[in-house]
């Protein structure tokens, strides 16, 4: 009976360890995920290279690119996003994520979540499945591929 006891205390002891390891992963997972969304928001597109690793994987509406250099191709897309807020000051976005399932293995994370992006403009609304990966080095979550699927394809112009 003693025995039985202290085995059963050394596993207790044991499993609450283990489920520890990962404790508070999640919610910085979260944090990641969440500053990456209101980086977005407000235009913040160049801040998010902090979020990143150097060498993001993106992958989107049949495109795919593997920048070496995100600081390069985060400040570009500012630009871009810059020159379309001058023409059109008014417009505004939203972007919610919805029932994220957050996944971790080890110093790997797997994030799926529907995202929706709407606007001023009634026309503007896109819904995407997302799936992150995201990586712990020295402590820190980092997005290392992005991959957004559209509910519905795009049509081509033309």
């Amino acid at each position: 009976m003693i025995r039985t006891l202290a085995i059963v205390a050394a596993l207790a002891v044991i499993l609450a360890g283990t489920s520890n390891v990962f404790a508070g992963d999640k919610e910085d997972i979260m944090d990641v995920i969440e500053t990456y969304r209101t980086t977005e928001i407000s235009g913040d597109l160049a801040s998010q290279v902090t979020l990143m690793t150097k060498n993001r994987l993106w992958i989107a509406n049949l495109r795919m690119s593997g920048e070496a250099n995100q600081k390069f191709n985060m400040e570009r897309q500012q630009f871009g996003l810059d020159r379309r807020r001058q023409k059109n000051p008014d417009f505004k976005m939203m972007i919610t994520y919805i029932d994220p399932i957050v996944r971790i293995y080890d110093n790997a994370a797997v994030v799926s979540f529907l995202q929706r992006r709407s606007g001023r403009n009634p026309d503007f609304e896109l819904t995407f499945y997302t799936t992150l990966v995201l990586v712990k080095k020295d402590g820190a979550w980092k997005i290392d591929v992005t991959h957004t699927s559209p509910l519905k394809i795009p049509v081509s112009p033309g």
